[in-house]
């Protein structure tokens, strides 16, 4: 039987032990290590780029939770530790992802035939458009620009009342 802790997450002693190993191994990385993907298949047992990879990722996840260590991919060869100064670099691309992923959705949306749908569905459908457009647009290059110029003035990110308040107009 499986417990779980009050976060609904797995203790390390509950996880495979393919995670274990990887996370032991991971965890007494520096920042600026890096750690071959052969070197990890070794750890593990299994390639961590295809059937070890959950327990690879899951190992990543504990050090990122525990240790406040991130790890980026150096495709084909491995994984690194990020430093300081690199982590606040990732969220870039995650930001592009909402976006793109917010613009796609929104598409799905439009293919809808609005008069045809009953006035619950067309709640939410509305609600649903209206957060993809917010989404969409304070994630474009621009809506960053806008943000920027605030954070340069207050040296401090913002709550999130005061971003919204830059994008209205």
């Amino acid at each position: 039987m499986t417990t779980f802790k009050p976060d609904g997450s797995r203790t390390l002693g509950e996880s495979s032990i393919e995670s274990q190993l990887l996370y032991d191994r991971l965890s007494i990385a520096n920042k600026g290590d890096e750690i071959a993907y052969t070197e990890l298949t070794q750890i593990c047992g299994r390639n961590v780029q295809t059937t070890g990879y959950a327990a690879l990722q899951t190992a990543r996840n504990r050090c990122e939770k525990l240790n406040h260590a991130v790890f980026g991919t150096i495709t084909g060869k491995g994984i690194r530790r990020l430093t300081n100064d690199e982590i606040p670099e990732t969220a870039q691309s995650h930001i592009q992802h909402i976006r793109r992923t917010a613009r796609r959705a929104a598409k799905k949306l439009a293919c809808v035939d609005y008069q045809l749908l009953p006035d619950s569905v067309k709640l939410t459908h509305n609600i649903n458009l209206s957060l993809l457009g917010v989404l969409s647009e304070v994630s474009k290059p621009g809506g960053s620009k806008i943000i920027e110029t605030k954070i340069r003035q207050d040296q401090q990110a913002l709550p999130v009342g005061k971003v919204m308040e830059l994008f209205r107009g």
